[in-house]
């Protein structure tokens, strides 16, 4: 038997690690940027990485940008193209827009998909992003050029059927417009719990402030707008929903039953994690999405 010194070793084993790291680099597929600009006028920043098919395009939550799903980009669009992009009023894109609707925001996201001429794709929507996902496959159902596989739901969707009384709703807008920066700081702390993810806390909550004000306000006074259950059903796509087992034991007890009366809805459950989750735990949440995604996309 040979020996080896321990010195030896090690840089064997160094080199073996730096070969395998340069070998995942050269597989990581360059992003290309680009510039839509929206029927408003409004330049929308987004980002394409990868080939295959289906296309998966990834919707950002409220006050948030692309990169919320930076730990599943380069992951995915090693089988995939992968979309991303900033909605407007968020990011990198423009924010000159009269009126802020979830429909606005479904609108520019449609748009992009004919620009882009996606053929076959999964909306993939976290938080706010879910029910803008939604109303954009809505809008596409009556199309025969672009076929929306399915509307995948992070943290959102928990209750087509809910309804936020009036007086709640109007008391947590009023928080936010006297109070911006203390009120999100209670949401992040209530949605992003935990001693370890105060680092990733403050990381959003440093997006979020840098959102458009006047946009993020207008939008969060349009979702009692939302007719979640119409949409689904004019839709008429797959909804499979991977939620924080923390925020859905708010739900009704029977939400999920009542779901699946109005759509082809699933929900995976991950526990351990708040609404951030892909950030919070992304090996997890990229094995539930890719057996989701592979279950949408059967060979």
């Amino acid at each position: 038997m040979t020996n080896r010194s321990p010195i030896r070793v090690t840089l064997c084993l160094l080199l073996a690690s730096f070969t395998a790291l340069a070998t995942f680099a050269e597989g990581v597929p360059e992003a290309k940027t680009g510039t839509l600009t929206t029927s408003d006028g409004n330049a929308m920043i987004y980002e394409v990485r990868g080939s295959g098919e289906p296309t998966l395009v990834f919707v950002h939550c409220w006050a948030c940008n692309r990169e919320d799903w930076r730990e599943q980009v380069d992951v995915f669009a090693q089988d995939h193209r992968v979309v991303t992009f900033d909605l407007p009023g968020h990011g990198e894109s423009g924010a000159e827009r009269e009126s802020w609707t979830l429909d606005g925001l479904a609108a520019d996201t449609v748009q992009l998909v004919e620009e882009l001429n996606l053929k076959d794709f999964v909306f993939v929507g976290h938080s706010m992003g879910g029910p803008v996902a939604l109303l954009a496959a809505a809008r596409l159902a009556a199309s025969k050029d672009h076929a929306t596989r399915g509307v995948v739901c992070v943290d959102t969707l928990h209750d087509l059927e809910m309804k936020p009384p009036e007086e709640e709703l109007k008391a947590w807008i009023d928080m936010f417009e006297s109070d911006f920066e203390g009120s999100l700081a209670g949401m992040m702390a209530a949605t992003l719990p935990g001693e370890h993810n105060e680092a990733l806390r403050a990381a959003i909550t440093e997006v979020a402030l840098a959102s458009d004000r006047r946009a993020v306000l207008g939008l969060m006074k349009d979702f009692p707008s939302l007719d979640l259950v119409a949409e689904a059903e004019k839709a008429s796509v797959p909804i499979r929903c991977i939620n924080a087992a923390l925020m859905q034991q708010n739900m009704p007890a029977d939400a999920l039953e009542r779901n699946q009366q109005h759509a082809d809805y699933e929900l995976t459950l991950m526990e351990g994690v708040g609404h951030f989750l892909q950030l919070e735990n992304p090996s997890e949440f990229n094995e539930a999405f890719r057996e989701v995604l592979a279950a949408l996309t059967p060979r």
